[in-house]
């Protein structure tokens, strides 16, 4: 189940990347990713609401989501960086969090 929610290979977390389209309403919370990652996100009519990355670690992460977003919690907007195939690489530093909101989301 973990692996359908959040997958993290290739130096890439994945967040809903194996879930069915019929799967309309997911959250999940607590759920570790390689590099000392903690991870909470939450989908919502089959789209992704919001992503909480926690650095247990302080490394960057390579985010991939089906995240359209334009406002961040947490750190600075100068911390995320989109990259050149569609992913997003954030720095974050030992114990930082971060929320990446979508469009339009009001939480």
């Amino acid at each position: 189940m973990q692996q359908m929610l959040l997958q993290n290979w290739g130096g890439t977390i994945r967040i809903f990347s194996a879930v069915p389209k019929s799967w309309k309403n997911i959250i999940f919370d607590g759920l570790l990713a390689a590099g000392g990652f903690e991870i909470c996100a939450s989908r919502k009519d089959g789209f992704t609401e919001f992503v909480r990355i926690k650095s247990n670690a302080g490394e960057p992460c390579i985010l991939e989501t089906d995240l359209n977003f334009n406002r961040v919690a947490g750190v600075k907007r100068s911390a995320l960086k989109r990259l050149s195939n569609g992913r997003i690489e954030i720095d974050l530093k030992k114990g930082e969090e971060v929320i990446i909101y979508a469009n339009g989301v009001n939480i």
